[in-house]
């Protein structure tokens, strides 16, 4: 009997000591290991003399309750563990596609940055030029004018250049420094930019005015029973005016600003006329 009862607490033992990746530790003093399928067969086999010597039954269904939460415990932890692996590596690639996005979003933002001061260089460089122009035929001395001319059109084409090749800051760059030469140009010749602005904000401003006037007489035509379609039409086009010379007032192109705000205007005008 007490070989019996040894070999029933022994295999009680090996059954309570499974360990992850499905290799248990038999027995620590002889370096025996077991795969999972001899732990359960261990269970088995006890269960089996559990029946044979119910003497022994409570003991031994003790250990292979225990032995058992163990086993489902170290499922459970391994299956957590590949959950988060898996998880985290999801995560990765989350954040590399939102990287890629973030990159994708930044160049979009470069590009757009370069393109818009390219034009502003363009913009400030024709209205160098149409200064000469004017100038010139005037009798005035333009030289140093025309070589700040000649300067802002060399950065305006290496602007271009680096935008083609992709270089956004760089074009940039080189169209704020276009821009930047054609000014020094038109300092040079004494063009008054800032009266500029302020007869842009003033013709801006007279077209907002006309524009409100026609909205108020379109309604009290239209509250006393008047056909309003046409005069409705043409305050469309009179708006649709006046965001163009808000956006080249933006853009710092005040003779387009003020043609822009002026037929805005005129347009306004006819809208209320029509009633």
């Amino acid at each position: 009997m007490n070989i019996l009862k040894k070999t029933i607490i022994t295999g009680a033992v090996l059954t309570g000591v499974l360990f992850a990746g499905g290799i248990s530790k038999a027995d620590a003093a002889h370096e025996i290991y077991l795969e999972q399928s001899q732990t359960l067969n261990s269970i088995v086999q006890l269960l089996d003399l559990a029946d044979q010597y119910p003497v022994y039954r409570n003991q031994i269904h003790a250990a292979v309750k225990s032995a058992l939460r163990e086993i489902a415990g170290q499922l459970e932890d391994d299956y957590e563990s590949k959950e988060e692996m898996s998880n985290q590596d999801d995560n990765d690639d989350r954040f590399d596609f939102v990287d890629n996005d973030n990159d994708e979003d930044d160049d979009e933002d470069d590009k757009d940055k370069a393109k818009e001061a390219i034009n502003d260089a363009d913009d400030t460089i024709d209205d160098l030029e149409d200064a000469i122009d004017n100038a010139d035929d005037d009798g005035e001395d333009t030289d140093d004018a025309e070589d700040d001319l000649d300067d802002a059109k060399d950065l305006l084409d290496r602007a271009e250049e680096a935008y083609d090749d992709g270089d956004y800051n760089d074009a940039e760059d080189f169209a704020d420094d276009a821009k930047d030469k054609a000014e020094d140009g038109l300092d040079e010749l004494d063009v008054d930019q800032d009266g500029d602005r302020e007869d842009a904000e003033d013709a801006i401003d007279d077209a907002e005015r006309a524009i409100d006037d026609a909205k108020d007489a379109i309604d009290e035509a239209d509250d006393n029973g008047e056909d309003v379609d046409d005069a409705e039409e043409l305050l469309r086009d009179a708006e649709d005016l006046f965001d163009d010379a808000e956006d080249q007032f933006d853009d710092e192109d005040y003779e387009d600003a003020i043609d822009f705000a002026e037929r805005a205007e005129d347009k306004a005008r006819e809208a209320e006329d029509e009633l």
